[in-house]
């Protein structure tokens, strides 16, 4: 995620790839899962989409299948960027629903601020500009309380997005 962040792609694909593989090794569900958001995340932005949505996709899965709901909102989340992206908007908007739904719940949720980042996002890209615009500023809020500038730069750059939008 990190070398993602700092724009060393190569670098990291090539450790997100290897990180799955050991997790699969070792045959450590909640492993596989965490690598499976990290490196579909990385290849969504990367604009791979079908390599992303093949990830996200089995990680989504794979948690469902053992329970693992950590990391439902992370997944969930790119994951509909990643539909948007590749226009398959009905999915998309299925899960961002979904999302949602739970962020209004009140549950904690894991990697709250990726979450909100990849959320936005995801809103956004389908044209539903106020929740993005909501979600933005909720980030910049939590960016300013938490460490991490790097969740500021986000939500500014969102923002912005969203201002050109409008």
């Amino acid at each position: 995620w990190c070398l993602t962040e700092l724009g060393n792609f190569a670098e990291a694909r090539g450790v997100g790839e290897e990180g799955v593989q050991l997790a699969e090794a070792v045959e450590q569900p909640y492993s596989i899962i965490a690598m499976l958001s990290v490196i579909g995340a990385h290849y969504r932005r990367q604009g791979v989409l079908h390599i992303a949505i093949s990830r996200l996709e089995r990680g989504l899965i794979l948690g469902q299948t053992t329970n693992i709901p950590r990391f439902f909102p992370l997944l969930a989340s790119s994951l509909g960027a990643a539909y948007a992206l590749a226009g398959h908007v009905a999915e998309a908007h299925a899960l961002l629903d979904q999302m949602l739904e739970r962020l209004a719940s009140g549950s904690r949720v894991f990697q709250h601020a990726n979450v909100l980042t990849e959320l936005s996002e995801a809103l956004l890209l389908v044209g539903r500009v106020d929740e993005s615009s909501a979600l933005a500023a909720r980030l910049l809020e939590l960016s300013r309380t938490h460490p991490g500038r790097g969740y500021q730069a986000h939500a500014c750059r969102l923002l912005g997005d969203i201002a050109m939008r409008r």
